[in-house]
């Protein structure tokens, strides 16, 4: 999946993949991770983040595309396969400097409504999630799925004016701020593992790409 999503990117502008240096694989006990970040000239930072837990009974693959050079929500996609079920969660943040039109969002209602929905706990990062976030239980084309509801964000990409970049990696560096110190599923986990400065540096250098 992120190779599909790294082509089309490059049709935006030039994609450099990074090194990660000893972020690149990071394991704890039963906990395996793999993590790769690409710089997306014109858009901003992709990265994938990949879990092997307890012998492959668990895996996770989350994709995370930031926007910093044009006016987008932040989207993120999470594939969750344990012990025979796979729930798929997608969503989109609110990181826009101007309000989003929500014209531009009717299709994903459309594509997602043939599917189960899953239920969710309640954070704080709920204000600023779009009504086009999805927590759905697939099972199967779950790749698909996931393809075509990048596609529909890709569209809207090439359709997107550029934007200050300094502000806009300042509105994703305050979400990522808020889910290192105010709390998320994934992020108080790996918080519990690697300590906090290590959690910092993996996501805001590396997944979401708003420091250097």
């Amino acid at each position: 999946m992120i190779n599909y999503i790294v082509n089309s990117m490059e049709k935006i502008g030039n994609v450099k993949e990074l090194d990660l240096l000893q972020y690149k694989k990071m394991d704890k006990g039963i906990m395996h991770f793999k993590n790769r970040a690409f710089e997306v000239e014109g858009f901003g930072r992709i990265s994938e983040m990949k879990l092997k837990a307890m012998c492959g009974l668990m895996k996770m693959t989350t994709i995370i595309l930031t926007p910093k050079y044009v006016d987008m929500p932040l989207l993120s996609i999470d594939i969750i396969k344990a012990f025979g079920k796979t729930k798929v969660i997608l969503e989109m943040y609110n990181i826009n400097l101007n309000t989003p039109k929500l014209s531009d969002y009717t299709n994903f209602d459309q594509l997602m409504s043939r599917y189960e929905n899953m239920d969710q706990s309640s954070y704080w990062y709920d204000e600023i999630k779009l009504k086009n976030s999805y927590a759905k239980i697939i099972k199967k084309n779950v790749n698909e799925l996931c393809l075509e509801y990048f596609d529909l964000y890709f569209k809207m990409i090439k359709n997107n004016d550029s934007v200050d970049s300094t502000l806009k990696t300042k509105m994703a560096y305050d979400y990522v701020y808020k889910l290192i110190n105010n709390g998320g599923i994934a992020t108080d986990q790996m918080i519990k593992m690697f300590g906090k400065e290590k959690t910092e540096i993996l996501m805001q250098k590396y997944l979401f790409g708003v420091i250097e």
